[in-house]
């Protein structure tokens, strides 16, 4: 199993977070108590969320995104490949190379017909 460390380096998934709230509030000008109030919590527990003590629920991630008007994706870090591998625009599969390995043109999808 890889570490946590070794995937986001020093910043754990929860303090990027957590720092990505802290921008989209300071974006909108929202305190802490604000976020609070929106997320039923008291200004103690959402001071602990927006240091990446504690990590912000799902439920939370949801609610924030509806009160900064954005996709939940945008609260959540970008998944890191262990190893330094990259993701590929198109998952490779076993049916996209021939017995030797080579690669195969991709298919055409939306083949028309020849004159």
């Amino acid at each position: 199993m890889t570490a946590i460390t070794e995937l986001y380096g020093s910043d754990s998934p929860v303090e990027r977070v957590a720092a990505e709230v802290r921008g989209h509030a300071a974006k909108r000008g929202l305190r802490q108590v604000d976020l609070a109030s929106a997320l039923g919590l008291t200004q103690g527990q959402i001071s602990m969320r927006l240091r990446g003590k504690t990590p912000f629920t799902l439920v939370e991630i949801y609610s924030l995104a509806e009160v900064f008007m954005v996709s939940p994706a945008e609260l959540l870090p970008p998944m890191p490949m262990p190893n330094g591998a990259r993701m590929q625009n198109s998952p490779v599969r076993a049916a996209d190379a021939d017995p030797t390995g080579q690669m195969l043109p991709p298919l055409d999808l939306n083949q028309q017909p020849c004159d």
